[in-house]
């Protein structure tokens, strides 16, 4: 059975392999797009733990130290 399957793919990746592998990550739109989006990424993954520390108060803080 999973030989079955197996063959059944191995056509159909010549298929997809032409039409995914059309645009490269040297593409002037490709290489902005993937810049833009690590930029969000990386503004998100900075800005939550910055928004939970605005709300702890350094004083106390120490205190409990």
């Amino acid at each position: 059975m999973r030989e079955k399957g197996w063959s059944s793919t191995t056509p159909a990746r010549g298929a997809w392999s032409s039409e995914v592998l059309v645009n490269r990550a040297a593409d002037p739109p490709t290489f902005v797009t993937i810049a833009l989006l690590v930029a969000a990424i990386a503004l998100v993954a900075s800005y939550v733990p910055a928004r939970r520390a605005r709300r702890i108060d350094p004083a106390q803080t120490l205190r409990a130290d």
